[in-house]
């Protein structure tokens, strides 16, 4: 075998398994999906976060390519001491957001990484540029009847006999109240 065979033959291995060591190594990257809900909804993070739309907190879809995984760990574990820390980031998030994502200390790298392949497997496509993410209706139709005197008779009735009740208790408390005065004045003289 000569010398060039051998050497290509090494590059080939050496690229085989650089291959193979980036396969396992993005396999364990993304995670568990399955336990990734589990423990999503176990720490609640969807009481502050929705996947697709900004909630209490930031849209997690994605949030693996905006952000290291290095940076994500730190920030879920404990992004109080990121942000009193100075990260920019975590302290861009604090000043967008105006809260502190509460500590998770005890979620691992593996933890984390499950969340993030649950995220991503429940990323919806963002939409394309330019088109409206929320649309208007076509015809505009109002949901209110005008009141009419031959279809609403009983309600315009019972409101006539309201107001005539209110008047009569109130011409029975300004004569209650005259009765009192003249009473008073008459153990006064």
């Amino acid at each position: 075998m000569n010398k060039f065979a051998y050497k290509g033959m090494l590059v080939i291995l050496g690229l085989c398994m650089a291959f193979h060591a980036l396969a396992a190594d993005s396999a364990a990257v993304r995670g568990n999906a399955d336990r990734g809900k589990q423990l999503f909804e176990q720490q609640a993070c969807n009481s502050c976060h929705n996947i697709n739309q900004r909630a209490v907190g930031p849209a997690l879809a994605g949030v693996d390519q905006r952000r290291s995984l290095d940076w994500i760990v730190k920030f879920v574990r404990s992004a109080k001491a990121m942000i009193d820390a100075g990260d920019p980031t975590a302290t861009s998030l604090y000043n967008e957001y105006h809260i502190i994502m509460p500590d998770h200390p005890s979620l691992n790298q593996q933890d984390i990484q499950d969340i993030l392949a649950y995220i991503d497997a429940n990323a919806q496509a963002a939409p394309a540029s330019g088109q409206p993410t929320i649309t208007a209706p076509a015809v505009v139709e109002p949901n209110y009847m005008p009141l009419s005197f031959q279809k609403n008779a009983v309600f315009f009735l019972s409101y006539l006999f309201v107001v005539l009740i209110l008047v009569i208790v109130l011409l029975f408390a300004v004569k209650v109240k005259d009765v009192e005065r003249s009473r008073s004045e008459r153990h006064l003289s």
